[in-house]
Parts: C-alpha cells; structure tokens; sequence
C-alpha cells in the first residue's frame, strides 16, 4: 500500500530527508539503513521503504487543487503487505515528532487520494475510511483531537 507524507515548509526535501532520519534515530530508535544519491533519500525498513525525490516533486499541484493544501516536501512511504500495523505505527510516531517539532501543516494521503490525516493551521482532520481500508489506523498516538473532513 501507498502512502504520502506532505509538508509546507522552509526545508528543502533534503533537509526533510535528513530531518526525518534525526526524528528515526534520536527520538523513535527505530532500525532502518538510510541511503542517500545524487537522485532521492531512502529510510528502508523491514515494513516499509520512505523515498524522498531530491530532483523534481511531481503532482503538487494537483494536491492543492484537489485537497486544497499547499505543500513543498514530499515523502512517498511503501508499506510491505504483511507490516502495515508495525509500518503505521512508526509512520504516526512520525507525525506526532514532526508535529512536536515545529508547526508546519502535514497531509497524509492514501492510496494517493483518500486523506488519513491532515493537519492544517494547528488543528487535525481525517477522513478515516473505515469501509476502504482492512486495518485500523493508530490516531490514538497523535494524542489530540481529530475532526472529521
């Protein structure tokens, strides 16, 4: 399954490579081996694989347009079919730090259409989809509240 993790922000998508990388080390301790190109940024996983384009962002603005967010820094997340609980559970750990961190708006899609979680001036929304999705997906870890879209 397909996620993505957008971010307005002052960093550049390197900057949010590496920033993620910090967030993984010092604050999830969580295993991974972070490869960095000429091209993109990889956190591999055993359940999952974060891949950041250092060359061109594609569809920003079909994400504005259709979700109304602007954003400048994107992570596409690949979930292995037999991980998503351990995978969503580092991918919400994840917000919550970038969200503890500093107070830029996020916006997690999935399957490139369908809103998990997004956060806009401070305050957090979902759509949820508890009929598309077979699996629950952990809110509980953001610990705040969340309105529906």
């Amino acid at each position: 399954m397909d996620f993505e993790l957008l971010l307005f922000s002052i960093k550049t998508q390197e900057e949010y490579g590496y920033f993620l990388k910090g967030i993984l080390e010092k604050n999830l301790k969580v295993d991974f081996t972070f490869k960095h190109s000429e091209d993109d940024i990889s956190l591999c996983f055993q359940c999952m694989t974060i891949s950041l384009d250092l060359e061109e962002i594609f569809g920003l603005d079909v994400i504005e347009e259709d979700f109304n967010f602007n954003a400048n820094l994107s992570a596409r997340i690949q979930v292995f079919s037999n991980f998503y609980s351990d995978a969503l559970d580092i991918v919400f750990r994840v917000i919550k730090e970038i969200t503890i961190k500093s107070d830029c708006n996020l916006l997690l899609l999935g399957n490139g259409s369908n809103v998990i979680i997004k956060k806009d001036n401070g305050k957090f929304y979902s759509s949820e989809l508890k009929d598309y999705y077979y699996f629950e997906f952990p809110f509980e870890i953001l610990e705040t509240d969340i309105a529906r879209l």
